[in-house]
């Protein structure tokens, strides 16, 4: 199919827990890029002050989703079942996404069918940086077709990555500790 011709329909999952204003934040980033379709905020919190934060957006692609589990690969599960369509993004509450974040992702998706996950740079907000708790990223190694990667730092991190959700459902539940 030409290029022109593809689509890539993706679905954002963010997964927070006690992190209200980290939340909004993040969640205010993602709707100022094209070409996803929903937005999946799993909250894992102790009170609802992030459902009150994150209900004020009032996108209608924003799905917001309590669950009494606990830790964000089991979010990240969750977010993988309910998605519907080709692609799950990961990002996390700590995170401010690029305008240019989605319409990347889809790009590449759609450019190569074989492509089946794709993680990309982090860089931390100063407002957060010196709380012990995020991590700045750069691949050293851009391409990994037909190998995977060492264990290190170029296995990617998880608050920047996309996988394809029938790859997901091949190899089962996620195991996204890669950070």
């Amino acid at each position: 199919m030409p290029e022109s011709q593809r689509t890539v329909r993706i679905t954002v999952t963010l997964v927070t827990r006690n992190c209200a204003d980290y939340a909004l934040a993040c969640a205010k980033t993602i709707p100022a890029n094209e070409g996803f379709d929903q937005l999946f905020v799993i909250d894992q919190s102790d009170g609802d002050e992030t459902e009150v934060a994150i209900r004020t957006l009032g996108d209608t692609r924003l799905r917001y989703i309590r669950t009494e589990s606990r830790g964000v690969t089991r979010g990240r599960n969750l977010g993988a079942q309910l998605a519907q369509g080709d692609v799950i993004a990961l990002t996390d509450d700590d995170c401010r996404v690029a305008t240019d974040w989605i319409p990347t992702l889809a790009r590449i998706f759609a450019n190569d069918p074989e492509v089946a996950v794709v993680c990309g740079s982090v860089r931390v907000a100063e407002a957060v940086k010196n709380l012990g708790f995020t991590e700045h990223f750069e691949p050293h190694v851009r391409e990994w077709k037909g190998r995977y990667p060492a264990f290190g730092r170029d296995r990617g991190i998880t608050a920047n990555l996309a996988a394809r959700l029938d790859v997901l459902a091949r190899v089962g539940a996620l195991s996204l500790q890669l950070t």
